[in-house]
């Protein structure tokens, strides 16, 4: 028997191998562009915001050569000044740059941060020296973008870096910067290497579509769940510590004074953003169920000042599920009630300890700043949260010190500089003439914090009066305050749409303007918080649905118009309204 010999055909190539054949041509392409640009001295995408440098070469009016941001401050009503430092530091010079996230930004201040504060107090004491504070810190940047910042501020001629970084340790960018450095050829680890290169950058100015944005913890979704796993935070962690770690390196490298700072915590004043329940308690109603009342009776028992029979519904809950803040947080206050102090700072760190949707800097961040201060000198590091800790009542900061959880109030800005006034001393032997000291702003900072100050009143006091005119029935009165407030917070700020709405709105009502409509709706347009304001007040309250029902503005096809990031958002602030 014989067999016939068979025809050999070639073998398919394997898919992964056509796959980066088809692929080499573009990837040549890219990569001689990539070089043709970088010869050009075009920079890939440094920060997650805008492409090149942060601080980037601006002439002011009157000829003097220094520095701007590459994206001006959004102020409504004190725009800051053309350039912020001189293209040159004179020999007398002394220039600190102060890095960090929105509290160090200064938010909601204008005018009134700790720079603003520390200019005036080392101008004062140092007498026929060019001081500049610079103010570098920028809201949701994790410490990872205030490292490669800091690397920027150090090549400017700067004599000492000040970091304050760990609040937005757990923002979604930082989050997902964590997960694609943990696997580098993820999808995601890959697209984010490619948003680096030079001509992406230069596509996304033309093209915003394609630009990068950063996403906020508001813009993620609200629930009982864990929003973060235990290997979240854990990479999380990893990254922070090797930021930090890196910042103190640089400097050393750089031999540039760094100092390095906690920032302030808000513990006894402001509930935590989040809590989860367990799986068992997620998976048995009836067990949940058990645990809401326990709690609900307890909230009940605090308002009525008998903390013993509260702390006793309290550890009920407890026993079916010990995971939630919010269960600590009101054990902190029946503690504090009756005046267990030591044990309620105990649970008020167990709050924070198990807040999900951490809105201030977490526990393992303020450790991680503390380890790597241990390798620097003494000089080199201010715990500034603890500093907080300790002036305040019981020895655990609230309201008295911070606007909301992370966000210190003017006052805590201006200690902040006091004590820094002293690190600074002693980190730099600065000679300072105490005798010369200012509790004050002085000069065109003072001017500036005056404006502010006025624009930042009549703000209030037309929102305030809006909010009393909207009443069932109406309060002509408060109405026509508003009116006047709004228009006086105008000449400051004509932008300020959510003044500009108050206004329209109250115009409306009285029936006192003509043009009204266009300018309500064009308050709307021009500004999404405005928008979700005003969704969120008809979802939540009946007497502004009934107000705004007045307008004939069309509301559901507005709701419709809401970008994915917006809805969750507008769903997250309803929520937590219903739930209060």
């Amino acid at each position: 028997m014989s067999f016939a010999p068979e025809r050999l055909s070639p073998r398919p190539a394997p898919r992964m191998l056509t796959a980066l054949l088809a692929l080499l041509p573009p990837i040549a392409v890219l990569g001689l562009l990539e070089g043709a640009l970088a010869a050009a001295g075009v920079q890939g995408l440094r920060y997650m915001d805008f492409p090149g440098n942060y601080w980037v070469p601006a002439v002011a009016c009157d000829g003097t050569p220094g520095y701007r941001r590459a994206r001006p401050r959004p102020f409504k009503a004190v725009p800051e000044p053309e350039i912020l430092f001189l293209r040159e530091k004179p020999q007398n010079g002394l220039r600190i740059f102060l890095l960090g996230d929105s509290a160090i930004y200064g938010w909601p201040y204008e005018v009134g941060s700790v720079s603003d504060w520390l200019q005036s107090r080392l101008e004062s004491m140092l007498d026929g020296r060019t001081v500049e504070v610079v103010n570098a810190g920028n809201p949701g940047w994790n410490a990872a973008e205030v490292r490669e910042l800091a690397r920027e501020c150090g090549s400017l001629a700067a004599d000492c870096l000040v970091v304050a970084a760990g609040n937005c340790e757990y923002q979604p960018e930082s989050l997902a910067a964590a997960r694609a450095e943990a696997s580098a050829w993820s999808a995601d680890g890959v697209r984010r290497r490619l948003l680096r290169l030079r001509f992406v950058g230069i596509a996304g100015a033309v093209i915003p579509e394609i630009a990068p944005e950063r996403a906020f913890l508001a813009e993620e979704p609200l629930g009982e769940e864990v929003v973060f796993t235990d290997a979240d935070v854990a990479m999380l962690r990893t990254r922070f510590r090797k930021a930090i770690d890196g910042l103190v390196d640089d400097a050393a490298k750089e031999q540039i004074p760094l100092l390095l700072v906690t920032p302030p915590r808000n513990l006894r004043s402001r509930e935590p953003n989040g809590s989860y329940f367990s799986r068992e308690t997620l998976s048995a109603p009836p067990r949940k169920a058990r645990w809401e009342a326990h709690f609900k009776e307890a909230k009940d028992l605090l308002q009525n000042r008998k903390p013993l029979a509260a702390l006793a519904k309290l550890q009920e809950a407890e026993r079916i599920d010990a995971l939630p803040a919010k269960l600590h947080y009101q054990k902190a206050k029946a503690l504090e009630q009756a005046k267990r102090h030591d044990e309620a700072r105990s649970a008020y760190e167990e709050a924070a300890r198990l807040e999900t949707r951490p809105s201030r800097v977490p526990p393992w961040a303020l450790e991680e700043t503390r380890a790597a201060a241990a390798r620097c000198a003494p000089d080199a590091f201010l715990d500034f949260e603890r500093t907080l800790h300790r002036r305040a009542p019981y020895g655990v900061a609230g309201a008295e010190s911070l606007l909301d959880a992370s966000h210190p109030n003017e006052a805590t800005h201006a200690l902040f500089a006091g004590v820094l006034t002293y690190s600074l001393e002693k980190l730099l032997a600065l000679p300072l003439d105490r005798s010369k000291d200012s509790k004050d702003l002085m000069g065109p900072a003072a001017d500036r914090r005056a404006r502010f100050q006025g624009y930042a009143a009549s703000r209030e006091r037309a929102l305030r009066s809006l909010d009393a005119g909207v009443a069932t029935p109406l309060r002509p009165d408060d109405l026509r305050q508003c009116v006047e407030a709004a228009t006086t917070t105008l000449s400051f700020a004509d932008t300020d749409w959510e003044v500009v709405a108050a206004k329209a709105l109250a115009e409306c009502l009285l029936g006192t303007a003509a043009d009204w409509k266009a300018r309500l709706e064009q308050a709307i347009h021009s500004d999404p918080y405005v928008k979700r304001y005003y969704l969120l007040l008809r979802e939540t309250e009946p007497r502004w649905r009934a107000v705004t029902n007045r307008t004939g503005i069309h509301w559901p096809s507005l709701r419709a118009s809401l970008t994915h990031a917006e809805s969750v958002v507008l769903r997250n602030q309803i929520q937590r309204a219903r739930s209060k």
